[in-house]
């Protein structure tokens, strides 16, 4: 299950695409902001509270940063200075402990939802990590990203299957949840499968939230745009301009593995998925939102750091780097109002975790 796991998660740290023509000619009057790596969280052999098996996720916190390890279903704290600071969580079926956690997102007020992919629960926690409430989500879901929205509500990012009669019903879902259960579907991509040849394209959405909106980069749109949904689910297009298409395959760097599959047996149905190759690259590699409410967009056709800045009603203000990541290949990178962190989830490295700030 673990390398079925890694194996859909893939596609997610592709970063591809280009930035709108209009951009292009704006870019020289710009000004470039700068994140730089300003701490290393991560050993190979030494103190083991600085020893990650996996980094999962990552998110910056008030006091520092939260980092999820698959390998030992802890989720721990460290300041600004990469310093420890608490952990909790643990491997086993007791009150705040994880079978197989995937994300998870920090509430505005300091509790924590956690998505469990083999508890089929999302448990949500105590800053502290005592269990407060267990939300069963019904199927196995996948999540790719999580995030919180406001005080009690937070989206989940997954891919699901669903039992329906002699069908499966499986596909990608942006959903609104709070600490009582579900509340609303914000972007959805499903199909059924009756057991013939089936083929399924991960979904590599971008997610981000910000300003009380979730903002959404699609791989189906052919533009380079980003949309956001306001908390009743309407939807506007926040940003848009023409992409440049290159091609996907196998030598680019950061597509080591083309493929995704995966295999299980839901009821009396057995199901064998083959991801579909991509063709050409995502337009957006990454979002996040800082805390001066710009919105951060990675370029996905730059295999260097190379972003746009909007302000809050989509004008281009600014381009950005990050310098100072010693590794090679794509990364994950979450930036909100706590400020931004990176690492990369499949490094033939000991794991790291990267704290960035701005000059």
């Amino acid at each position: 299950m673990r390398l079925h796991v890694i194996c859909l998660m893939i596609p997610l740290v592709l970063s591809c695409g280009k930035p709108p023509e209009e951009a292009d000619t704006s870019e020289t009057t710009l000004q470039c902001d700068t994140l730089r790596v300003v701490c290393e969280i991560g050993e190979l052999m030494g103190d083991s509270l600085y020893v990650f098996g996996d980094i999962t996720s990552a998110e910056p916190v008030p006091e520092g940063v939260a980092v999820l390890d698959i390998h030992s279903c802890l989720i721990s704290f460290f300041n600004d200075q990469g310093q420890y600071i608490r952990s909790f969580g643990g491997h086993g079926e007791g009150p705040g402990e994880f079978l197989l956690p995937i994300d998870f997102a920090v509430l505005s007020d300091g509790r924590i939802a956690v998505a469990d992919l083999m508890g089929r629960k999302i448990d949500i926690l105590s800053p502290e990590g005592e269990l407060l409430n267990t939300l069963l989500t019904d199927e196995q879901i996948l999540p790719y990203r999580m995030d919180a929205v406001s005080d009690s509500t937070f989206f989940v990012y997954y891919y699901s299957t669903k039992p329906f009669a002699d069908q499966t019903n499986m596909g990608f879902q942006v959903e609104l949840w709070d600490a009582s259960g579900y509340r609303s579907e914000v972007w959805s991509c499903r199909d059924d499968y009756d057991g013939a040849d089936f083929k399924f394209a991960p979904g590599y959405i971008q997610c981000c939230t910000g300003n009380g909106l979730i903002y959404l980069s699609l791989m189906n749109d052919p533009d380079f745009s980003v949309y956001h949904y306001s908390m009743s689910g309407a939807e506007s297009l926040f940003i848009s301009g023409e992409a440049v298409e290159l091609p996907a395959d196998s030598s680019d760097r950061g597509y080591d593995e083309p493929y995704a599959y995966v295999s299980f047996t839901i009821n009396d149905l057995f199901v064998e998925l083959e991801s579909e190759a991509l063709e050409t690259r995502p337009q957006v590699g990454a979002l996040g939102m800082d805390g001066e409410g710009r919105l951060w967009v990675k370029r996905g056709t730059a295999d260097w750091e190379d972003w746009l800045l909007y302000s809050t009603t989509g004008e281009l203000v600014s381009t950005g780097t990050i310098e100072g990541i010693p590794e090679s290949g794509r990364l994950r990178y979450v930036i909100n109002e706590h400020g931004a962190v990176a690492w990369a989830p499949y490094t033939e490295n000991y794991p790291v975790l990267y704290l960035l700030a701005g000059e």
